[in-house]
């Protein structure tokens, strides 16, 4: 199987190779094996002219289950979030609800020019929630680390009666869904925030342990805000001392984590990912590119949620690049100064690299170069968006201007997903059963009242009896 990309502005994201002119990419068997202008050979052809070749980007924090909550909660705080949707919500998703939020999630991040998701499946409700979870993204032909969930939300469920129980049945799912290793989807575990830690710690060690023994990369939810009391939890701290950083840890939000905490995190080889739409808007934090350099701990980026935002990877690398920029510019106080703390190539890179690394598939993926895997996005630039684009930095391009409207062919694995504009894999089918997935979910949330709960319900599912108290105090008076 050979395929021959011809006449790409190629953006490596690959410093031994760098940016090319009019080069021609070869692919064989699903692996990149030139890049150059000129090359001759016998291959399915995909003319690039117009177009910049970048690597697929990797979204490393994706929770695809609650799509099927559009915009429900874009006004939410993430006290609102956790009652409405871990809380409740959560229930009301049956196995089948499960496979077309992943469908749709998976063909919506393909056509946004994702290559690769870390999918935080943390509704885990029934062994079939994980089973059909998992097949509705295996029917995208997207590459994702599918992470399955040890949190129990909407605390009513039956079919695990303990974490124990959680850890029996992904055993088997690991047996049976992930015993070859020749497949795009590799297995991911998200063990119990710390939040929800009960006093058997043991039990978490368990968690981390058996995630290691099936060769799982972990994801954890972490410092993404202080209690009801304004403490910050320390999460990392409480990972330290239980022994289980590492550097098959990606940490998500972060925003409340303090110098030493990064040092931990650095010393550890452990990755962090941030979502800045959510976390701008839910109070989550300031997300910071500078304090995990600083203490060289890999920083990657992610969609979280088309509940609140869109799944436009290029918007969140956007919003981060530019709050960064401009936190450090107010922060420096100089009254004139030249140039800003980060460049677009470093957004670029986030997007990518960094992402692969925090995944664990940079041997594979992140950067165009022979040898890798055939994760490819073609971005329309001749068109009137991007038109008079600037060659010496097509970086700046990709991040300050594209977005999914210029992405016109998606190639994983050497497989087009999505050529001239449009998805090979049924979009139509996905969005029929994305509809129906809204149309009961919402309708069995509005029989119980809603999602939009008022404020004493918030406070009374998430147990804040100071806010209760105050709300209390202010009716009386």
């Amino acid at each position: 199987m050979r395929t021959l990309i011809k006449n790409a502005f190629v953006v490596s994201v690959d410093p031994a190779i760098r940016n090319i002119d009019g080069a021609d990419i070869l692919i064989e068997d699903g692996i990149i094996r030139e890049i150059r202008p000129g090359i001759e050979a016998v291959a399915e052809q995909i003319d690039a002219s117009g177009c910049i070749a970048i690597p697929g980007l990797v979204d490393t924090h994706r929770h695809l289950w609650e799509g099927g909550m559009r915009a429900v909660t874009a006004d939410w705080s993430i006290y609102d979030f956790i009652s409405n949707i871990r809380l409740f919500a959560a229930r009301l998703f049956r196995a089948e609800d499960m496979y077309a939020t992943a469908l749709q999630g998976g063909l919506e991040s393909i056509n946004a020019g994702v290559t690769t998701v870390a999918e935080y499946c943390h509704n885990v409700r029934t062994p079939e929630h994980a089973e059909e979870g998992l097949r509705g993204v295996r029917e995208t032909g997207l590459r994702a680390v599918w992470s399955y969930g040890i949190t129990g939300l909407a605390k009513d469920q039956k079919a695990f009666a303990s974490v124990d129980d959680r850890l029996a049945y992904l055993e088997r799912f690991a047996a049976k869904e992930f015993a070859s290793k020749a497949q795009l989807i590799t297995l991911g575990v998200c063990p119990e925030e710390t939040s929800l830690w009960g006093a058997d710690v043991e039990a978490v060690r368990r968690q981390f342990d058996l995630a290691r023994r099936l060769g799982a990369r972990m994801f954890m939810h972490g410092n993404s805000r202080p209690d009801f009391n304004g403490n910050t939890r320390r999460d990392v701290v409480k990972l330290q001392r239980l022994g289980v950083l590492g550097p098959d840890l990606v940490m998500v939000h972060m925003c409340f984590t303090g110098a030493d905490e990064w040092k931990m995190l650095g010393d550890a080889g452990s990755h962090v990912s941030y979502t800045p739409e959510t976390e701008y808007q839910m109070g989550l934090g300031w997300p910071s590119a500078t304090d995990p350099r600083a203490a060289g701990v890999n920083m990657c980026i992610g969609v979280d949620i088309t509940a609140n935002n869109s799944a436009d990877m290029f918007f969140q690398l956007r919003c981060m690049l530019q709050v960064e920029r401009a936190r450090l510019i107010d922060e420096d106080k100089r009254v004139a100064f030249s140039r800003t703390p980060f460049d677009c190539s470093d957004a670029l890179y986030w997007g990518t690299m960094a992402g692969a690394i925090a995944l664990g598939l940079d041997h594979k993926i992140g950067s165009l170069t022979p040898g890798k895997a055939a994760d490819i996005v073609l971005l329309r630039a001749d068109d009137i968006s991007l038109t008079g684009w600037n060659r010496r930095n097509p970086e700046a391009t990709v991040i300050q201007q594209a977005g999914v409207h210029n992405v016109d062919t998606v190639l994983i694995d050497g497989v087009v997903q999505k050529i001239n504009g449009r998805l090979v894999g049924d979009a139509a089918r996905a969005c029929r059963l994305q509809q129906q997935t809204t149309d009961y979910v919402r309708g069995e949330a509005d029989a119980l009242g809603g999602f939009d709960a008022p404020e004493r319900v918030v406070f009374e599912r998430l147990g804040y009896t100071a806010g209760l108290a105050a709300l209390n105090e202010r009716a009386a008076t």
